[in-house]
């Protein structure tokens, strides 16, 4: 029995976490099979099955309370067969979570608290006062299996103190391929110090076959353009970043690192 993160745990972590199988781990508290803690990841077509936690996250558990928060981009995942024994207000068997980037194009389904469907939590306490792209995501085109995702997912409709999730529309069949990606991180969700270091990096997964990537990577208006470092195995011209992706392939690298 893992004592957190029953397969991986993850510490500030960045870089990209891709095509992995998480079966049949087990932990004691969160995340059974993995926790992201402090981390701003892209987590890109990995499988989570038949994983237990004794609380928060059979499959997959995005730290709730740790600073700086873990906001990572879910994309393409299967999550199903995971299992909890958290009460109903303190855990999910599918995926819990309090931050997300983005979610969408997963699966998620058939995952039990204590026997009862549980597929996703939402944890986000609205005491901390976020805008409400941060406490109220869109996590809609899911996969969510025959059940009936009001009665699967726990948010705010359930607790008046948490944010809500809108996962309509969900998809109409389970996700069979993984999509092309491409996702830019920071370290932290929210900078607060002037002065402090901003390393952003891009990620980009290409799981079909070789290809060509141009990314066009601006600021707003207003903003002085990034200053894109020299990036290898890419061609940068102004705001352009061009890539030779081999199949089934991921590049990820520090692209800027400026001061907040």
């Amino acid at each position: 029995n893992a004592p957190y993160g029953g397969a991986v745990a993850t510490v500030v972590m960045a870089s990209p976490i891709v095509g992995n199988y998480f079966e049949g781990n087990n932990t004691i508290s969160e995340g059974g099979g993995m926790s992201l803690v402090s981390t701003i990841s892209a987590v890109l077509n990995n499988r989570f099955v038949s994983n237990h936690a004794k609380k928060d996250g059979g499959g997959l558990h995005v730290c709730v309370t740790c600073y700086p928060h873990s906001a990572p981009f879910l994309f393409d995942n299967t999550v199903t067969g995971n299992t909890s024994d958290a009460p109903h207000d303190e855990g999910s068997a599918g995926i819990g979570a309090a931050y997300l980037k983005a979610m969408s194009n997963n699966n998620v389904y058939d995952n039990l608290r204590k026997e009862e469907p549980s597929d996703f939590g939402w944890f986000h306490e609205l005491a901390e006062e976020y805008p409400e792209w941060v406490s109220h995501p869109s996590i809609a085109g899911n996969y969510w299996g025959d059940a009936d995702p009001d009665a699967t997912i726990f948010d705010g409709a359930d607790d008046a103190n948490l944010g809500v999730v809108d996962w309509s529309p969900a998809l109409d069949a389970a996700v069979e391929t993984a999509m092309p990606r491409a996702t830019i991180t920071t370290r932290k969700l929210v900078y607060v110090d002037a002065g402090d270091d901003m390393d952003v990096y891009l990620t980009v997964y290409n799981p079909g076959d070789a290809a060509t990537l141009t990314a066009e990577i601006s600021q707003p208006d207003g903003h002085e353009p990034l200053p894109l470092h020299e990036l290898e195995d890419a061609v940068v011209q102004g705001d352009s970043v061009t890539l030779e992706m081999p199949a089934n392939s991921v590049w990820f690298q520090r692209i800027v690192r400026t001061a907040y």
